[in-house]
């Protein structure tokens, strides 16, 4: 794999977190969630969407309509974005996973890729940090730490959304910097 092609991934990734932050706010800060609130989104079979305001039907057929007039909670919405973040972490990890191994290159001496693994790693164990072996640990990414006593013991709120974005750019710069020496 390429530098181009896995900064192409690691902004790919980067970027679906940012729409479903951008969505976020939009649905759930004023001024923008009155505003919104006035518009219906309509699913069709065929796989039409049409955006409506006040609930004006401009076309028939079998929908699904969803309306944002504050029956959204922001617990829903702030769902969205959580899982959205835990792909964001996932896609990067298999995106510089991926350039290490077609480079052979060594990434165990990196902290932010070895810290991305780990949590990539936790998301996939339901949540739960899976650090069974002490080897490498512990492990410290900026003000992070990661020991052998936090096996098995949950990761939410460990990694704030602002740090996720900080940590999958530390990748970025890793790719890019790499690139620079071939």
């Amino acid at each position: 794999m390429t530098p181009a092609e896995t900064i192409t991934q690691l902004k790919a990734a980067r970027d679906g977190f940012w729409f479903s932050l951008g969505a976020y706010a939009l649905l759930t800060k004023e001024p923008a969630k009155s505003e919104l609130s006035r518009y219906d989104i309509k699913v069709y079979e065929d796989g039409d969407i049409v955006v409506s305001e006040d609930n004006v039907n401009e076309r028939r057929g079998t929908n699904y309509t969803i309306g944002f007039n504050g029956a959204l909670s922001n617990n829903a919405a702030r769902g969205v974005v959580d899982n959205s973040f835990k792909q964001m972490i996932i896609d990067s990890n298999h995106a510089i996973r991926a350039y290490a191994r077609s480079n052979d290159i060594d990434v165990s001496e990196s902290s932010a890729i070895q810290f991305i693994r780990h949590y990539r790693n936790a998301i996939a164990h339901n949540g739960l940090w899976d650090l069974r072996s002490p080897k490498g640990l512990p492990l410290t990414w900026r003000n992070k730490t990661l020991t052998i006593e936090m096996n098995n013991q949950p990761i939410d709120g460990f990694l704030t959304w602002f740090e996720g974005l900080q940590l999958c750019a530390q990748l970025n710069i890793f790719v890019t910097e790499h690139a620079k020496q071939i």
